[in-house]
């Protein structure tokens, strides 16, 4: 503009900056521009700054410029951009921490950082702070607004909270978005025994006039695949191709390649992964995981391999998936007593464990393939604190009421004695990995654990004990949902 004779205020290029969301480049021109122009000082120039950066991943660039601003120069949208940013990037701490400044300093707030501080509560999988705070917006009115009701949605689902809670915010709502709808879809297609009624809010939404987008879609396939029906699962797939996605749409076809695989149709699963014009982590994860979970580990250990060739960094589910695998990779023709590829199994779980040093899954992984691999006598660093640190909890427990549910032992038929039976199951995986939790984190701390199976009904029990005892907070992810221990109660109410 300015080459042809127009001068450029900071209205304006403001304006430009956030036309141009999606070509980093032209930002960074811009951003140049702004200071050798001395627009830099506009603060509609600064925050149009911060929300392309928040928004791409650039929290660096972001933090720079709301932190040169200096406390003169920032507005309400400052502080709400800054806010959404941490919040779009699951920074949860800085997010809550800034708020809570934006609070102090007198500024008012709308609803796209309510949403967002929403936002840091769930990536911190702190539904107790979630629901302290849903309490405050209770009152505020704030909860009938669409994009805070998602956040409300989307906590309550993805930290252990009710269904039926979500359902009720989602009710409260007077006029629902396509935003909402995706979300309260999502939630109920987090649970695989809710799926029909993800399924329900689909046709619901589509009877409201509402058009499904691609995240509606990627909800729906999610659903059906809980369902694992083949001949629905090509339904959804027609319908998504006759709609006005893209058919290079890559989270649909990422969504559809897991479906297939988890409904048995490996051969399509491939097929679909095969013609995608452009795969990333999360459609190699799909076909790694299909590939593992039939039983051909050798495909998936081949497809990891040209992963890594392309320069595509593995996440913890390509770990927990490789694990897998190893364990499917023995060949009858050079002898039983042969097993699996245990030694990359333990550089996949050690590449995991630098991921996440306090996830207990790959040590239960790794477990279960020593004991394929007749090698029982490896051993985890703390496992003599992890037995006396469960010995000494199993003796309070006791005192508190607990009795052990010996029928949860597995056991071979002549094992009868109760002692061996009691012995088999205080030493469950859950037990393990929730001990290992308690004993590596500071007191307060939330647990996670995730276990690949169901969570076992003793283990249920116990660890209601073990939370009331421990005092701390303990969220476990079986197969079918989360189960958040809090006090002595779990949130799934002992139904699961």
């Amino acid at each position: 503009m300015r080459e042809i004779g127009f001068d450029v205020d900071g209205f304006t290029l403001s304006g430009v900056i956030s036309a141009c969301c999606n070509d980093v480049n032209l930002i960074t021109q811009l951003h140049s521009l702004s200071v050798s122009a001395g627009l830099d000082s506009y603060i509609s120039v600064n925050n149009s700054l911060v929300t392309y950066y928040g928004k791409n991943g650039y929290l660096e660039e972001a933090e720079r410029i709301f932190y040169g601003m200096g406390e003169e120069n920032r507005n309400e949208v400052s502080w709400n951009t800054m806010i959404v940013a941490y919040g779009q990037q699951r920074e949860g701490f800085k997010a809550l921490a800034l708020f809570q400044e934006m609070i102090h300093r007198g500024f008012e707030v709308d609803m796209f950082t309510l949403a967002s501080v929403l936002t840091a509560f769930t990536c911190m999988e702190d539904l107790f702070g979630g629901l302290q705070f849903h309490a405050k917006l209770i009152k505020t009115g704030f909860c009938q607004n669409c994009h805070v009701g998602s956040g409300l949605i989307d906590l309550y689902a993805k930290c252990g909270g009710s269904m039926l809670d979500c359902r009720k915010i989602f009710e409260e709502i007077p006029a629902a978005d396509s935003v909402l709808w995706n979300t309260i879809i999502y939630g109920y297609s987090l649970d695989e025994e809710l799926s029909e009624q993800a399924l329900d809010c689909f046709r619901q939404m589509q009877r409201a006039g509402y058009k499904p987008d691609d995240c509606t879609f990627v909800c729906v396939i999610r659903a059906y695949s809980n369902l694992s029906s083949p001949s629905q699962g090509k339904q959804i797939h027609a319908l998504a191709m006759k709609s006005d996605i893209p058919s290079n749409q890559i989270s649909v076809d990422n969504a559809l390649v897991a479906m297939y695989s988890k409904s048995g149709n490996l051969q399509d699963a491939r097929r679909l992964f095969d013609t995608m014009l452009k795969h990333n982590v999360v459609s190699l994860n799909s076909i790694i995981a299909g590939y593992a979970q039939h039983g051909n580990g050798m495909e998936s250990l081949l497809l990891f391999k040209q992963m890594l060739e392309n320069g595509i960094a593995p996440t913890r589910i390509t770990f927990i998936s490789v694990l897998s695998a190893c364990a499917h990779t023995g060949k009858v023709e050079e002898g039983k007593r042969k097993h699996g590829n245990v030694e990359l199994a333990e550089k996949a779980a050690n590449e995991l464990l630098q991921l996440e040093p306090t996830n207990a899954t790959p040590y239960v992984l790794l477990a279960n393939m020593y004991s394929s691999a007749g090698k029982w006598k490896r051993y985890h660093p703390l496992m003599k604190e992890i037995h006396d640190y469960l010995e000494a909890m199993s003796m309070k427990m006791k005192q508190a009421g607990y009795v052990p549910d010996v029928r949860w032992a597995l056991v071979k038929d002549d094992e009868t004695v109760e002692g061996e039976r009691e012995f088999k199951i205080a030493h469950h995986s859950e037990k393990l990995a929730v001990a290992f939790g308690l004993l590596s984190t500071k007191d307060g701390e939330p647990i996670l654990v995730m276990k690949n199976l169901r969570i076992c009904g003793d283990c249920h029990n116990a660890i209601k004990y073990i939370s009331a005892i421990s005092g701390r907070t303990i969220t476990v992810r079986d197969t079918h949902r989360f189960h958040c221990f809090m006090e002595g109660q779990c949130s799934c109410g002992d139904y699961w």
